[in-house]
């Protein structure tokens, strides 16, 4: 993407996607209307193919805020919604309205395509990071 885009090209795609990602994240604690599910998986998926490519424009994704959206909407659609209780004896797991199957794993293949090919040097990266610690840590924990 890098050579064949210029960087405030690469800046407007990965900040929309970002933008569109985050839509998903307007709906809480409800199901989202199929247009916002739509927009959010195939901005999704964008992102996974992006990034997945070596080149510049993973600066672009650190930029645009992607990894602090897609940490945010995997929680709030794993961790937020997942409540357990107990039904007559039986420990019940209820799921997050907003619970997609196909979703949350190309967002965490997204995000490890974005670490894998996170750019290390550079003070805006640095400081990025140093930013981003306490939610990426959060979510990190929640996956295991």
């Amino acid at each position: 993407m890098s050579t064949l885009f210029s960087e405030s090209l690469a800046d407007t795609v990965c900040k929309n996607i970002a933008y569109a990602i985050s839509e998903g994240l307007e709906y809480t604690n409800s199901r989202w209307p199929s247009d916002v599910k739509n927009l959010v998986l195939k901005a999704s998926q964008a992102a996974q193919g992006l990034l997945r490519l070596p080149g510049n424009h993973h600066h672009s994704f650190w930029r645009a805020g992607f990894s602090t959206v897609s940490c945010n909407l995997l929680l709030d659609i794993y961790d937020a919604g997942v409540q357990s209780h107990v039904q007559k004896d039986i420990a019940v797991i209820t799921k997050s309205a907003k619970y997609d199957a196909v979703l949350g794993p190309v967002l965490w293949d997204a995000l490890g395509w974005l670490f894998i090919n996170a750019p290390t040097s550079g003070e805006e990266t640095l400081l990025r990071t140093k930013q981003q610690v306490a939610l990426i840590s959060r979510t990190v924990d929640f996956a295991w």
